[in-house]
């Protein structure tokens, strides 16, 4: 393995329950947007903020006894993302977002979480 590798493994538990995550996980910090606000002269009159929550997509596999409802209905959880440089992602306070699609082939569903709060610990 690369020194330069960033790949890692993500892990998480809800309402005890551990979850088996694999592939390309997305981590959006859920930073504010910005946009400068231009005047009829052409000058920036201001700025825009925009919030949006800080969320984590990707795909995990559907453990056996698990029900596609139990992931939906994830509430609260804390999901870590580590990468192979050390970095920890941590979403705290994470729910259930979206569609989830199960791919039977694979036995994955694909899945978004929303959190309440996003903290990157940098290894």
């Amino acid at each position: 393995m690369s020194s330069d590798t960033i790949a890692g493994t993500i892990h998480f538990k809800a309402n005890g329950t551990p979850y088996s995550a694999y592939g390309n996980w997305s981590i959006d910090p859920g930073f504010s947007e910005k946009e400068s606000l231009m005047n009829g002269a052409g000058k920036r009159d201001g700025v825009k903020e925009s919030f949006r929550a800080p969320s984590f997509t990707g795909d995990m596999r559907l453990p056996r006894g698990v029900s596609l409802s139990d992931i939906a209905n994830i509430r609260g959880a804390t999901l870590t993302i580590e990468v192979g440089s050390g970095t920890r992602h941590v979403l705290a306070g994470a729910n259930a977002a979206g569609q989830f699609a199960y791919e039977t082939e694979e036995g994955k569903v694909a899945c978004k979480f929303d959190g309440d709060k996003y903290t990157e610990v940098v290894g």
